[in-house]
């Protein structure tokens, strides 16, 4: 039986669709714990006195991708740092400094000035 142009069609868009969805990148909140050494030495070796506020990995584009986000201590600048498997520094994303007004004291008495 010989297959219909419709029929290949189908297969083709199936077969196409199957290579993009994975492509699509998607991103899972981890624990520090679980970030490769590499990528954190990569991490802190690109900004100075990074402290570690929370880690995604992501699937951009067929590959995992480490994203970092946190503070530095050196200049109170939050930063998002995006890095390989193997440690290579994918692109850094500077955010603007923290202040301490920014933050809360952790309790619902709306006295955060105190």
């Amino acid at each position: 039986m010989k297959p219909t142009k419709s029929t290949i069609r189908s297969l083709l868009a199936m077969l196409l669709l199957c290579w993009f969805l994975p492509m699509n990148s998607y991103a899972k909140e981890i624990p520090l714990s679980e970030v490769p050494k590499r990528v954190i030495d990569a991490a802190r070796e690109a900004i100075a006195e990074f402290e570690f506020l929370k880690a995604e990995r992501e699937w951009e584009w067929g590959r995992i991708v480490f994203e970092l986000s946190g503070v530095s201590a050196a200049d109170g600048v939050f930063y998002e740092v995006e890095v390989s498997r193997r440690g290579k520094i994918l692109e850094i994303e500077k955010g603007e400094s923290v202040d301490d007004d920014d933050y809360d004291d952790d309790d619902d008495d709306d006295d955060d000035d105190e």
